[in-house]
């Protein structure tokens, strides 16, 4: 019985202590103000996402490129806020698009690669970075990029720029596709 009574008060205390510490100093105001606060960032991220890909297609329209510095400011916003890393990645790869619509092609392979370092198996990210390997004189690093799409994707077109490359004659000049 001694025992029992011993066990119930510990569980007892290490409940109140665990009450303690996830609450901490923070009233139940404070957390659900904390948590409103978390849900309006989250929804400000989304917003922002959403901007971006509207500004994309205005791009298509217009090729007005301050167009797509604005997509690329929205996209940002979203890399930097969202607490979601799928996101994140979204964003890295709409932001490196961006870039690669600029003629930046080292950001949007930078950008592109924070995508891959997110979301490793992703086709889009690896086919586009690739292409824009190609565009630097990189076709090595292209072609491993290539050869991933491919081993997804047997009907890819990315099967024949590997073979291209490995001919040594890639002649192919593909674009950042959105």
């Amino acid at each position: 019985m001694k025992t029992k009574i011993s066990i119930f008060l510990l569980i007892v205390s290490l409940v109140i202590l665990l009450i303690g510490t996830v609450a901490g100093d923070e009233s139940e105001m404070e957390y659900r103000q904390r948590i409103e606060s978390m849900k309006k960032r989250q929804e400000e991220v989304g917003r922002r996402y959403h901007t971006g890909l509207e500004k994309i297609g205005q791009w298509k329209q217009t090729r007005n490129q301050m167009l797509l510095r604005e997509a690329i400011e929205n996209f940002t916003y979203a890399i930097v806020e969202s607490d979601q890393e799928r996101a994140k990645a979204g964003a890295y790869f709409k932001r490196g698009f961006c870039y690669g619509m600029l003629g930046d092609t080292d950001k949007c392979i930078e950008d592109f690669t924070r995508g891959l370092e997110i979301d490793p198996g992703n086709a889009y990210g690896r086919k586009t970075r690739g292409c824009q390997y190609l565009v630097k004189g990189e076709a090595l690093k292209a072609r491993e990029d290539f050869q991933f799409v491919c081993s997804k994707y047997r009907e890819s077109e990315a099967c024949r720029w590997v073979e291209e490359i490995d001919k040594g004659e890639c002649k192919t000049v593909c674009q950042v596709q959105e």
